[in-house]
Parts: structure tokens; C-alpha cells; sequence
């Protein structure tokens, strides 16, 4: 995978800015527009994978795609939140017993949350593309799953992680121009994360 070239891949359209700042503007509208430019990501994957160079059409034909996409994610969240809540109250017993305890099981709690959340940031793109590439509703639920994908090619695993991550990068550029510039930057982000599961499948086969 070269990341030089799916950071490319958007601008290949002579429309990229008009589709991606008509993207942006839908990102306006709340809730919707946060699940339209999710579903988008599975738009471009398909795009790209079906070896078209232009990007989808800027429309609200993705807000589904991007709640199957949210709910992919809930597995994994719900598990990081029931954690939370757990240590909530095993904070609250300790405390009851010694403060001492309670400090302990602080940092204890601490270091959990943090284990979990960058696992969840590691295996997020692999999440994403059972969802999107293999059809897997529950996409986070499939821990074996996740952990096959992760460990078939690690390498090359890694460098779909370093294009969600690079793709992530270029989202938040717009924050540079007083926040407005993300109307353009995030669409391209999450179209270049298209772009990288469509390269990454193609490894698969």
C-alpha cells in the first residue's frame, strides 16, 4: 500500500472540492450529516474498489450506510463504557473501605481505559473493513475476527492503520482556517479512507 497514492486518489476528480465542500455542508446538518459522511466512506470504498476514478455524488444517499456503520462500532464502545462504569463502582466500594484502596483502583481504572481505547484505535480500521468490505453488521463483536485480520499480514495491516491515521490528519487540516476549512478537509479525509480499504481489499484476495 502506498499512502502517497491513496492520499491521491480523491483529487483524481476535476470535482473533488465541489463534491467535497457540498459533503461538508450536509455535515451541517446534525446528526444526519455526521452518519451521511460516515456512509460515505463505504460510497468511495465501493467507488475506488470498482477501479472508478471520480468520487460519489454529494447527495444524502448515505445517511443509512452510515448507521450501519455506527452500529458496527457500538460493540465495542458499549464494552469501553460498561468498563467505565465498572470501575465507577469499584471505586466507590473502595473508597468506602480506604481511601488508599480507592487511589489504587483509580490508576488501576486509569491505565484500563487507556489500554482500551488504543486497542479500539488499533483495530478500528479493521473494524470498518469487515463492515464494509465483508458485511458484518456487528463488526466489533467479532473479536477473532479483528485480531485474524490484524495478524494475517501485519505489515500490511499497518499501513492501512497508517492511512486512516494519515487520512485522519488531512480531516482536521480545516481547523488551521478558523474550523471552516473542515467542510472541505474532512470529506477528503474520510475519502481517502475509502480509498484505503479498497487498496487494502485487493491485498486480501
Amino acid at each position: 500500500m502506498d499512502i502517497g497514492e491513496i492520499i491521491k486518489v480523491p483529487f483524481q476528480d476535476k470535482k473533488w472540492l465541489t463534491k467535497s465542500l457540498l459533503m461538508g455542508v450536509f455535515l451541517l446538518i446534525p446528526i444526519a450529516g455526521a452518519l451521511n459522511l460516515l456512509g460515505y466512506i463505504k460510497a468511495c470504498y465501493q467507488a475506488f474498489h470498482d477501479g472508478k476514478t471520480e468520487l460519489p455524488e454529494a447527495n444524502l444517499s448515505y445517511i443509512g450506510a452510515g448507521w450501519w456503520l455506527f452500529v458496527a462500532m457500538l460493540p465495542a464502545v458499549g464494552a469501553i463504557i460498561l468498563l467505565v462504569i465498572v470501575f465507577q463502582v469499584l471505586g466507590f466500594v473502595a473508597f468506602k473501605i480506604a481511601r488508599g484502596l480507592a487511589g489504587v483502583v483509580g490508576i488501576v481504572s486509569m491505565l484500563a481505559m487507556l489500554a482500551a481505547w488504543l486497542a479500539l484505535a488499533v483495530a478500528a480500521p479493521a473494524i470498518i473493513y469487515l463492515h464494509v468490505v465483508k458485511g458484518e453488521r456487528w463488526a466489533s463483536a467479532k473479536f477473532g475476527e479483528i485480531i485474524a485480520l490484524i495478524k494475517a499480514d501485519a505489515g500490511v495491516y499497518m499501513m492501512l492503520w497508517l492511512c486512516f491515521l494519515v487520512a485522519g490528519i488531512i480531516g482536521g487540516l480545516g481547523q488551521l482556517a478558523c474550523g471552516i476549512g473542515m467542510l472541505v478537509t474532512m470529506p477528503l479525509g474520510y475519502a481517502m479512507q475509502g480509498a484505503a480499504l479498497a487498496a487494502f481489499a485487493k491485498l486480501q484476495k
